[in-house]
């Protein structure tokens, strides 16, 4: 019996009844019926399936049953991390900071096909900016959400950091595949190799010569990093933590007014052990201008808050040094993201705002200085 629900007629009140009941959210009463209403994915959400549930409960369901329900459905494997994520997190003593309740969450591994079903916090929740806003060059969220989104990723951030469970699980826990051993990381300078030489074939005439050097400096250098940056760190995990792995501003919701308590991160499909500064890459550098980052010192107060926030609950040892010096790591591997986007067949509006704002990062925060220690 395939215990993934695949589609929205599946979702019978007979299933969230048993679903809620062995989660313990309903632990008397029953689903009598469930409304399901598929997901407007201009709100946010655009690679699953997806739908918006409202059970109808028998009189002796408890108030604290859930009322508005989300369920999510992956086919091709692509949800399988994710469901991975949640049934550990299931398993953890307390609520992870940042993280929606999730109810169940199934992955069948012959079909590829799984589904999730989490709380629903479309009435109070919002994710901060739309991708068309994103590639017009507007991608800076307000100044309290872009606060929410640094207070809560410092906090996941923070649970996760040096946590025992680290590397513990296959594809879930373990080391981003990038880095996680020498082999590893030579396997992916090699990508990025391959990656710059089939760029240059199709759009090396385009790019300013400035750019040209910067990466084929950087390309260059990129294996001297392992032994002074990457060995010390990924072997014992030192210093790491779980990262979202690609978290850009639509991997998180937002409150809608001051009544929802804080931001929280969605989507863990590329989640992994990793530097907590990735996270802040994906979010900062990668879509910002060189004056939205400069303005009212935009990007060192999201990072210091951050780094405020983390020391808050309870991470030691790790200055603000070793946070800028993460950042700039993070950014010079970043750099090489956008190439990547070109080949694979991402928009030139796309791939190359990307680049502009990456490479400008890279170079005003000095970033090939790293190859020099």
């Amino acid at each position: 019996m395939n215990l993934v629900i695949s589609s929205i007629p599946e979702i019978t009140a007979d299933w969230l009844t048993s679903a809620l009941r062995r989660h313990g959210a309903l632990p008397q009463g029953q689903v009598l019926s469930v409304t399901a209403k598929p997901h407007d994915h201009h709100m946010g959400y655009v690679s699953e399936t997806i739908a918006h549930l409202t059970p109808h409960y028998s009189a002796e369901a408890p108030a604290s049953a859930p009322r508005h329900l989300l369920w999510k459905y992956y086919n091709n494997h692509d949800g399988a991390v994710e469901v991975s994520f949640y049934n550990i997190v299931a398993t953890l003593p307390e609520p992870v900071p940042g993280v929606i309740p999730c109810y169940e969450a199934m992955y069948d591994p012959e079909s590829g096909e799984s589904h999730c079903l989490l709380d629903d916090l479309s009435a109070t929740h919002r994710i901060p900016l739309p991708r068309a806003r994103v590639l017009a060059g507007e991608g800076v969220p307000t100044p309290q959400q872009l606060e929410q989104i640094m207070d809560s990723l410092a906090r996941f951030h923070a649970y996760w950091w040096q946590h025992p469970l680290l590397g513990t699980v296959p594809d879930t826990l373990e080391v981003r595949w990038w880095y996680r051993d020498r082999e590893h990381f030579d396997k992916h300078i090699l990508r990025r190799q391959n990656n710059w030489a089939a760029f240059l074939s199709q759009e090396g005439d385009t790019l300013p010569p400035k750019l040209h050097q910067l990466y084929e400096h950087a390309l260059a250098n990129l294996p001297g990093l392992w032994e002074h940056y990457f060995a010390p760190r990924v072997t014992n995990f030192h210093q790491l933590t779980l990262a979202n792995g690609d978290g850009y501003f639509n991997q998180y919701l937002c409150p809608t007014s001051n009544v929802a308590d804080s931001a929280y991160l969605i989507d863990f499909q590329e989640i992994s052990a990793n530097f907590g500064a990735n996270d802040l890459v994906y979010l900062l550098p990668t879509f910002w201008s060189q004056e939205q980052r400069y303005e009212q010192s935009r990007e060192e107060q999201a990072l210091r808050r951050y780094h405020q926030t983390l020391c808050a609950h309870g991470v030691t040892d790790y200055t603000w040094d070793d946070l800028m010096t993460d950042y700039r790591l993070m950014i010079t591997l970043m750099i090489f993201v956008p190439v990547w986007d070109q080949t694979e067949g991402s928009p030139r509006e796309y791939w190359w705002l990307k680049m502009r704002c990456l490479t400008a990062a890279y170079q005003d925060l000095e970033c090939a200085k790293l190859f020099e220690a």
